[in-house]
C-alpha cells in the first residue's frame, strides 16, 4: 500500500511500520465508542500487535477522549460521553488481555 499517491508502493514500508497499529488501535476504539462490545459482552475480540497504538498512547488516548467530551455532548454521542467520564484506557485493556 503506497503511503502517497504519487507512490505505487511504500517507499520505505512506513504502512507496515505504522499503518497498521494505527489502522488496529482505531478498529479497537470504534468498536468500544459504537457500543458493540456493550450489546455485545462475551464477544472475544483477538487484535494484533499487542492492541495496535493503543498502549502506547495511554496518557494521549486518556487526554484527549476526556477533552473530547463536551464535542460528544453537543454531537449527541452519548456513548462516547459515557466512555470519556470513565476511563477510557481501562475500556480499551480489555483488548490486550
Amino acid at each position: 500500500m503506497p503511503d502517497y499517491p504519487t507512490e505505487k508502493v511504500s517507499k520505505y514500508e512506513i504502512c507496515s511500520v505504522l499503518g497498521w497499529p494505527y489502522e488496529t488501535g482505531v478498529t479497537l476504539a470504534r468498536l468500544i465508542f459504537s457500543g458493540i462490545m456493550d450489546r455485545f459482552p462475551d464477544l472475544k475480540v483477538i487484535a494484533h500487535h499487542l492492541g495496535g497504538v493503543i498502549p502506547y498512547l495511554e496518557g494521549r488516548v486518556a487526554h484527549s477522549v476526556r477533552s473530547a467530551r463536551r464535542a460528544y455532548f453537543r454531537r449527541g454521542l452519548r456513548r462516547a460521553v459515557k466512555i470519556a467520564e470513565e476511563a477510557p484506557l481501562r475500556l480499551l485493556q480489555g483488548f490486550l488481555r
